[in-house]
């Protein structure tokens, strides 16, 4: 198996804050988000401080992601028995 180094990476040793994503990957795929999805804002979708979170409509998280600066901002979804979209969480990026 290759390494991250031997595909051109480069890899900060330990990672920061022990949190690495890799996925290469790049399909994507459709879900439906439940009229009534919660979403959370943890810090920079709402201006919120680190720590405080605060529920925020859908219509902001559209406004948010239609600028290219915030399209890498990372989500937490959970999905319903149904496999809808009921909740989105924010994830904190120091």
């Amino acid at each position: 198996m290759p390494s991250l180094s031997n595909l051109g990476w480069i890899v900060e040793s330990p990672v920061p804050d022990d949190y690495l994503i890799v996925d290469d990957d790049e399909s994507t795929v459709s879900m439906h988000i439940s009229e009534r999805a919660a979403v959370i804002s943890v810090f920079a979708l709402a201006g919120t401080e680190p720590g405080h979170s605060r529920p925020v409509s859908l219509e902001q998280l559209a406004g948010f992601l239609a600028t290219p600066p915030h399209w890498s901002t990372p989500f937490h979804l959970h999905l319903d028995a149904a496999g809808n979209i009921d909740q989105i969480v924010e994830q904190y990026q120091p």
